[in-house]
């Protein structure tokens, strides 16, 4: 079986908003699902995390559902169940995940799925507000439960992906190359949104590389999906140029990329943005 789990927490007062990413070959979470959740604080870096395997569908008071929202957007709404226990080395509440993308050549039985938590720290799982990450080590499954033996990483190179959260939006948490695929090799996430948001990105980038503008009927279910369209002229030439450049930026809305693919884009958005605007490049 495939466990793995990693989780990146901002730790604001006595709340922790969690980001995170969890491989299984066992959960498939679709556009949007909730699962219970409870930890044990096991030593000062160290902790269990038992996720319940049995998912449900998040709902507001109002009967509202998440599926069109992106995971970031969670943390400000009421669906974050509250967790009780007289035992001071507990804390728990429910993470919320969907389905991600996945790599190339990775294993059709396996499933990303990114998630988000908002949970009490009455554990003192981490000792001061700030940015903390924490990684599987161990798994263990049973009929209802995957239990997750999760160790901070300590790392520099991680440290360095930490601080540069400051002030960040939570939605660079999952843009960030803090995650690892099953060979240790770190990557990052394109997006926070449903697979099917991340398709009509991909219609909207489609149609502006040979159209130069987004088609009405694109625009339409994209407004639909309350996503945002974006065919203003200088935005359509930089993606033009792009696509001129790469074709990994458009590869890149079915599958996740490397870090040295990101490095080709990078390079190319340098070659593209010291074209238009030399003077703003050194």
């Amino acid at each position: 079986m495939i466990n793995k789990f990693e989780i990146v927490l901002r730790k604001i007062h006595n709340n922790l908003i969690a980001t995170g990413v969890m491989l299984t070959n066992g959960l498939t979470a679709g556009d949007v699902s909730g699962y219970e959740m409870y930890g044990e604080k096991t030593g000062d870096n160290t902790c269990l995390i038992h996720v319940r395997k049995a998912s449900f569908l998040p709902k507001n008071e109002y009967g509202e559902t998440f599926e069109k929202y992106s995971l970031s957007e969670l943390p400000t709404n009421d669906i974050w169940r509250r967790f009780v226990s007289d035992k001071a080395n507990l804390f728990g509440g429910v993470i919320v995940g969907r389905d991600n993308q996945k790599f190339e050549n990775e294993p059709t039985d396996l499933n990303r799925m990114a998630v988000v938590s908002v949970i009490e720290d009455k554990a003192n799982l981490v000792p001061t507000d700030g940015h903390y990450m924490f990684r599987s080590t161990n798994a263990v499954e049973s009929n209802e439960f995957i239990t997750f033996f999760m160790e901070r990483d300590l790392t520099t190179s991680t440290a360095t992906l930490l601080d540069a959260l400051q002030g960040e939006a939570l939605m660079s948490f999952y843009r960030k190359p803090f995650w690892s695929d099953l060979t240790g090799q770190p990557y990052r996430l394109k997006s926070d949104l449903a697979l099917k948001g991340i398709s009509l990105h991909k219609q909207q980038y489609s149609d502006l590389v040979h159209f130069g503008s987004v088609q009405p009927e694109t625009k339409e279910i994209m407004r639909a999906h309350w996503l945002n369209v974006n065919d203003e002229s200088e935005y359509v030439d930089f993606v033009q140029a792009l696509s001129a450049e790469t074709d990994l930026p458009y590869q890149h809305f079915d599958r996740l990329l490397s870090e040295s693919e990101h490095e080709v884009i990078s390079a190319a958005v340098k070659r593209i943005t010291q074209n238009q605007y030399p003077q703003s490049v050194k």
